[in-house]
C-alpha cells in the first residue's frame, strides 16, 4: 500500500471508530470487543494497512558511492527522507502492534475503539512523510531541469 493510501485509509478508521463509540448504544461498548463484532465493527476495517517503505536505491547509491555526484543539498535531501522512512517504519510497526496486534481478546469494544485515538497521531506522521516526499521530489525535478 502507498503512503498516500494508507494515510485516507487510516484517517478513515479513526472516524469510523468515533463514530462508533458515539452510536453504539453502551451496553454494545462495554461487551467484550469480539462479543460486540470485532473488527467487523469496523466499515470496510482491511487490517493495520502499513505502507512498505523501499530504501534499497538509496542503500544502492551509498554503497555504490553513487551518490558522490550530487551537490551536498540533493544528497541531504535524500538522505532526510532515508532517515524519515528509517523512523516510521519502527515505529508503526511498534504502535501498530502494541495496539492492536498484541489485542488479548478480552477488552471491551470501547477500550478498542477508544484506542484508535493513537492513530490520529500517527496519520499525521504519514501526512508529514508524505510532505518530505514533496519536498525531495521538487529538489530533484528542479536540479534535474538544470543538467
Amino acid at each position: 500500500m502507498k503512503v498516500e493510501k494508507a494515510v485516507a485509509y487510516h484517517a478513515a478508521a479513526v472516524a469510523n471508530a468515533e463514530n462508533l463509540q458515539k452510536s453504539l448504544n453502551q451496553e454494545t461498548l462495554n461487551k467484550g470487543f469480539w462479543a460486540a463484532g470485532g473488527w467487523g465493527l469496523l466499515q470496510n476495517w482491511q487490517g493495520v494497512q502499513v505502507p512498505t517503505l523501499e530504501s534499497s536505491v538509496y542503500q544502492t547509491g551509498i554503497i555504490g558511492n553513487t551518490l558522490s555526484g550530487l551537490d551536498f543539498k540533493t544528497i541531504n535531501t535524500i538522505a532526510q527522507v532515508y532517515n524519515y522512512q528509517a523512523d516510521y517504519k519502527p515505529l508503526s510497526e511498534k504502535l501498530f502492534t502494541d495496539k492492536i496486534v498484541n489485542l488479548e481478546g478480552d477488552e471491551s469494544a470501547s477500550y478498542v475503539l477508544g484506542n484508535f485515538g493513537w492513530l490520529k497521531s500517527f496519520v499525521e506522521i504519514e501526512k508529514e512523510l508524505l510532505y518530505q516526499y514533496d519536498i525531495s521530489l521538487k529538489h530533484l525535478k528542479g536540479k534535474a531541469a538544470t543538467l
